[in-house]
């Protein structure tokens, strides 16, 4: 098992490895991804675990991965049933889908920053050059999970 350290500053960095532990220091969840599956052509694909319990059947990337400064959000892309970027709050352990196939830079305060890709799929893409903003603040409709 390996750990790894998240920047503190926000931004996303790749994960790579067999059981990978995310660390960060105002982490208080204990978070890991273990290998799954490589598909042709792609990239690794992780199942989640949120304080030791699967987080659920999807199944995440390990490109593009944050931890907000404070701890509070982990921001990840799973790859299951189509693409999605998923923020989960760990300090009310709920989680919500926010956007589909990005490429990840991480968190400012409280926005995550990402930048969309076109694609009608997941081998011809293109990335956009500007900075999209979410302000997790102003997100409703969370939901629960059970870790």
């Amino acid at each position: 098992m390996t750990t790894i350290s998240l920047p503190e500053d926000g931004k996303s960095i790749c994960i790579y490895g067999e059981e990978v532990i995310l660390s960060h220091a105002n982490l208080k969840s204990t978070i890991v991804l273990k290998y799954i599956f490589e598909p042709p052509h792609g990239d690794a694909l992780f199942e989640l675990y949120i304080n030791e319990k699967k987080e659920s059947e999807n199944l995440y990337w390990g490109r593009g991965v944050a931890i907000s400064v404070g701890g509070r959000f982990l921001a990840i892309t799973r790859n299951l049933h189509g693409i999605l970027t998923t923020v989960f709050d760990l300090h009310n352990m709920k989680r919500r889908d926010v956007t589909g196939f990005v490429h990840l830079l991480g968190f400012d305060k409280d926005l995550l920053l990402y930048q969309p890709y076109l694609s009608d799929n997941e081998k011809d893409f293109f990335k956009f050059e500007h900075v999209q903003k979410i302000c997790l603040n102003e997100l409703t409709a969370w939901t629960a999970i059970e870790c």
